[in-house]
This record gives C-alpha cells, structure tokens and sequence, in this order.
C-alpha cells in the first residue's frame, strides 16, 4: 500500500489532510501572479501524481479534468505574456486557485497542454464564483482563456455536480478586468 492509500484509507488521517490542505490555500491564495505561477507548475506536478490514486474509493474524485472539447467555455485570446494577463485579473480581484482540478486540453497530436486556474468570488462565502483556466493559445501567440460561472465550493453538491454551470464569462468579470488593464481580446 503506498502513502497516499494509507492516508485515504484512515478517516483521521483524511480530516489531518484536510486541514492542512485548508490552512495552506488560505495562506497561498494571495501570493501573487508570480509566484502563483511558480506554485501552480508544482501543484500540477503533484495533482498529475495523486489523480491515480484519488479517483479510487474512497475518494473518487478526479484530480485532472480534461477540456478539450468545451469550445462553450472560450472567453479569449489575449496577445500578452501570462504575467501581464495575471496581473490584470489579480487587480480585479481574481486570485490563483490552487484546489482547483488541474485542466488540460489534448492535441490532436495526443499532447496534453495544463492550464493555469484562478477564480472570482465577490466573498469568502460567495454562493457563486467565475473560474478561469488560462492555456497557451493553440496557435502559439498569446493565451486562451477559459471560464465558467458555477456554484462556489462553498456549496460542494452544486459545484461537483456542474449541473448549474454557465459556461464563458457571463457577468464579463473577465472581460471587464482585461479591458481595464488595457488588454486587447482577439476571439477565436
């Protein structure tokens, strides 16, 4: 049995988890766009490592969360370096959101290309939250952005289900946070 199973299997060990995981989001959230960035390339390292093992009972829960095929979800592509595009949403108030599933989307080469998430609530106990997933423009110029509006984590049942998800950016938070920033959007 390796470590990971060893702590999924013993519910005390679940609720340790659990709490760390909760204190260290609270401390990482407002770390900034660059170490943000710094973080989440170890964050999809780990999740890449604990997806085989979380998506078995107990849990059952997928770590990685394949977006290849929602074209719904296409809020932009912006002709800016992710540090800049970062910094523009961070002033919005959009922050790096490191429980977040890591997504990816696939090449029709078969290569897989990880996003980065960051995600929108107007509180901490907001019922409702936009994320965004940024990936590297698949024409290599730029960045994708992605997104959805759904049922914050703070109400688990809506937001795993994703039955109420509205997909892109239908309050224009994102919109409205590169327009400020001065960010060109280029649709697809």
């Amino acid at each position: 049995m390796t470590l990971a199973e060893t702590i999924l299997n013993d519910p005390r060990l679940v609720s340790i988890l659990g709490a760390v995981l909760l204190a260290l989001v609270l401390a990482l959230r407002d770390v900034g766009p660059r170490r943000a960035i710094a973080l989440d390339r170890l964050r999809r390292a780990l999740w890449r490592l604990l997806d085989p093992v979380v998506r078995r009972p107990p849990i059952g829960r997928r770590l990685l969360t394949d977006v290849s095929e929602r074209r719904d979800e296409y809020i932009a592509t912006v002709d800016v370096g992710l540090l800049a595009l970062l910094r523009a949403l961070w002033d919005a108030g959009l922050r790096w959101n490191p429980l977040s599933t890591v997504k990816f989307r696939t090449h029709p080469d078969g290569r897989r290309q990880y996003g980065l998430s960051v995600v929108y609530r107007d509180s901490a106990g907001a019922g409702w939250q936009q994320d965004v997933h940024i990936f590297p423009a698949a024409d290599g110029d730029g960045y994708d952005v992605l997104g959805h509006y759904e049922p914050s984590v703070t109400d688990p049942d809506a937001h795993v289900g994703g039955d109420q998800q509205v997909s892109g950016d239908p309050h224009e938070i994102v919109a409205d946070a590169l327009q400020s920033a001065g960010i060109d959007i280029f649709e697809d």
